[in-house]
């Protein structure tokens, strides 16, 4: 990997208040220590306010402290430099697309996880990305996670351990060698 730049990953959802944090703060952990910087945006200015009272509980649930994570609107120099740009719905990666990211670079975190894990582990992360978005079906919407924030209670946690999940698979899959 260029020892110059690190690999950024940029995890996008609706208020930034939910799941792209969660999901950064378990890539951020697992990546700790390698080439990876990892952040999180949302589509909606909500202003710098604290994660969902639910965010929070998942996130002691599974062992992550969400407590400093304040929310932050997507800007384009937000996606200058973004190797891997991750939504939970279309809309999110519609939203990085206008504001500038490199189609190459859009995934759900769904279809990372899978499209990656189908590429050579031993390469280079910015070779896996070129890879997976040559895996993609161009056409295809990709896989959903959906917005907890309408969700009744039990629901909404659920998604939060999904979005745990996931964010803990490609911690494997960027990692894992060849």
């Amino acid at each position: 990997m260029n020892a110059e730049a690190p690999f950024s990953i940029l995890v996008i959802c609706t208020a930034n208040r939910f799941r792209s944090p969660l999901a950064e703060a378990v890539l951020a952990d697992g990546l700790r220590g390698r080439p990876f910087a990892v952040t999180s945006r949302g589509t909606l200015d909500v202003g710098a306010l604290p994660p969902l009272l639910l965010a929070l509980e998942c996130g002691r649930e599974l062992g992550v402290d969400l407590s400093r994570h304040r929310a932050r609107r997507l800007q384009p120099e937000d996606l200058a430099g973004a190797d891997l740009v991750l939504g939970f719905e279309a809309h999110h990666l519609r939203a990085a697309r206008e504001a500038g990211a490199a189609e190459s670079a859009l995934f759900g975190l769904v279809d990372a996880v899978e499209l990656l894990g189908r590429t050579d582990r031993g390469a280079d992360p910015r070779e896996r990305v070129a890879a997976a978005y040559a895996l993609r079906e161009r056409d295809a919407p990709p896989a959903e996670v959906d917005d907890p924030i309408t969700k009744p209670r039990a629901e909404a946690l659920a998604i939060g351990r999904r979005v745990h999940a996931l964010a803990r698979e490609l911690v494997d899959v960027l990692t894992s060698g060849g």
